[in-house]
């Protein structure tokens, strides 16, 4: 980045110049370079990953900042990190790796029963869905949510979410749902 002095004769410029060149104050300092023009796809992947982290987004609106699984989620914070991010780093995984294999699990027939349990769970709480685009990569169910949530505390280690996702009963869903979010169904 260019760095100016008096650019264009003047003491200052701001914004794009001849849709070229971007004159702005960087630090203190007057500072020109070639106006960017920033693309936004939206391929499935980047809508994709939008909605995983909207999903994050709606479980950690519908914490409760005093529940248990906050307070278990604080244990294994690193300093400078929120619990928050810790929950949601361990929902997504590496390159979406865990809310992935977590939608492929809820939409496995086999788990009918239990997404139920999670689908009744995430209405109780009143976690939303997120549909960005109202293509199937884009829609994450408040169900679906909640399951990556269990999910992610049970391979954290959270005692609210005992057992593996896929084995969990109505009682211990609705004890995590409660230690989540403090709804009691």
């Amino acid at each position: 980045m260019a760095t100016v002095v008096g650019p264009l004769l003047s003491l200052g410029a701001r914004k794009t110049v001849g849709g070229a060149l971007t004159f702005s104050n960087w630090k203190g300092l007057n500072t020109v370079r070639i106006k960017s023009n920033p693309s936004n796809p939206k391929t499935i992947s980047q809508m994709q990953g939008r909605a995983f982290f909207a999903a994050g987004g709606k479980i950690t609106k519908r914490t409760d900042l005093a529940g248990d699984v906050v307070s278990f989620t604080k244990t294994k914070t690193p300093a400078q990190m929120s619990w928050a991010s810790v929950l949601l780093r361990e929902m997504m995984g590496t390159n979406y790796a865990n809310i992935i294999a977590a939608k492929a699990a809820y939409s496995n027939a086999a788990n009918a029963a239990v997404k139920a349990f999670f689908d009744t769970a995430a209405s109780d709480a009143s976690i939303e869905s997120v549909d960005l685009d109202g293509t199937t990569n884009t829609q994450v169910s408040g169900g679906l949510a909640l399951w990556a949530a269990y999910a992610a505390s049970h391979r954290l280690g959270d005692p609210s979410a005992p057992a593996v996702v896929t084995a969990a009963t109505e009682a211990e869903i609705q004890a995590y749902n409660e230690a989540l979010t403090g709804t009691v169904a």
